[in-house]
C-alpha cells in the first residue's frame, strides 16, 4: 500500500505477519572540509558545526541549476541563516531558507549557474544556534559546475545496499543504507521513518546522511527491528537539482527468533 501527497512519497514497508507503513517526504555534491576555528562564543548549548554539505568539496560535473544544502548539527537560529550569511562566490545571487525539521539550510539560486565554472560556498559565523552559540568556525567549499543542467533521475547502486539485495539472516541491530549515484536533496527524505506491528507497536528508524550526501542510512532503536521479511520500495526522493529518483526496491530476511 502506499500513499502519496503532493510532493511527499511514502516508502512502504511489508513485513512477514505484519504490515509497515512509511511516512515519507520526497543531483551531483559531497562534504565541505570542515569547521574552522573561532566561532561557538556565548550563548548556551552545543556548538554548531555542519555535518554534510552538497554539492560537495570538489565536487566536480556539478549540474548548473542545482541547490546547495548545508546540516547543521543541532537546531540553529532560522533568523540568522540567511543570504547575508551563508553565500556563493561570483556574485551568485539567491534564496537561503532553513528546514528546521533537517536543520538543513538550502541556498536556491535565482537562476542556473554558470556552466564549467568553480564556486566557493560560505558560511560564515554570523550564523547560530538557537542556543545563542556562533558556527564553530567559517564553512567553506568549492565545487565545479559541469556543462549545463542537470536533468538526470539519480539511482540507487546497484550492489551498495546494506543489506545485500535478497539476503537472508540479517541482524536485528542492522544500519539499513542506500547508495545513490549522486548527492541528494536531504529535505526530501523524512527524518524518521516509523513502521508500525500494529495499532500499539512500531519500531521508529531515524534518517541521516554521510558527509557527500548521496548515501543514506536507517538507523533501528537499541530495540533493533522486527523481525521478519522485508520489502522496501524507495521512491519519489530528489536529488539536489530536483530530478525524481527511479524506484528502487530491497528485500531481505532477518534472522528468525
Amino acid at each position: 500500500m502506499w500513499v502519496r501527497t503532493p510532493r511527499v512519497s511514502t516508502a512502504l514497508i511489508n513485513l512477514a505477519l505484519f504490515t509497515a507503513l512509511l511516512a515519507t517526504l520526497s543531483c551531483g555534491g559531497g562534504s565541505g572540509p570542515g569547521n574552522g576555528g573561532g566561532g561557538g562564543g556565548g550563548g548556551t548549548g552545543p556548538v554548531p558545526t555542519v555535518l554534510a554539505a552538497s554539492p560537495g568539496h570538489n565536487a566536480t560535473g556539478v549540474g548548473t541549476n542545482a541547490n546547495l544544502f548545508a546540516t547543521f548539527s543541532t537546531g540553529m537560529n532560522a533568523s540568522t541563516v540567511t543570504s547575508s550569511n551563508f553565500t556563493v562566490s561570483g556574485g551568485v545571487i539567491g534564496t537561503v531558507q532553513y528546514d528546521a525539521t533537517h536543520n538543513i539550510a538550502k541556498f536556491h539560486p535565482t537562476g542556473n549557474l554558470a556552466a564549467n565554472t568553480s564556486y566557493n560556498a560560505t558560511i560564515s559565523t554570523a550564523v547560530k544556534s538557537a542556543g545563542g552559540r556562533s558556527l564553530a568556525g567559517t564553512y567553506t567549499w568549492t565545487f565545479t559546475t559541469g556543462a549545463g543542467a542537470d536533468s538526470a533521475a539519480p539511482t540507487v547502486l546497484a550492489g551498495q545496499t546494506v543489506p545485500a539485495q535478497n539476503a537472508t539472516n540479517v541482524a536485528l541491530n542492522t544500519v539499513i543504507k542506500f547508495k545513490f549515484s549522486e548527492p541528494m536533496d536531504p529535505t526530501s527524505f523524512p527524518t524518521q521513518i516509523v513502521i508500525q506491528q500494529d495499532a500499539t507497536h512500531s519500531v521508529t528508524l531515524t534518517v541521516s546522511w554521510n558527509a557527500t550526501g548521496d548515501e543514506v542510512s536507517l538507523t533501528p532503536p537499541a530495540s533493533g527491528l522486527l523481525a521478519g521479511v522485508y520489502d522496501i520500495q524507495l521512491v519519489g526522493y530528489t536529488d539536489t537539482c530536483g530530478n525524481i529518483m527511479t524506484p528502487f526496491p530491497l528485500h531481505f530476511e532477518t534472522v528468525q527468533p
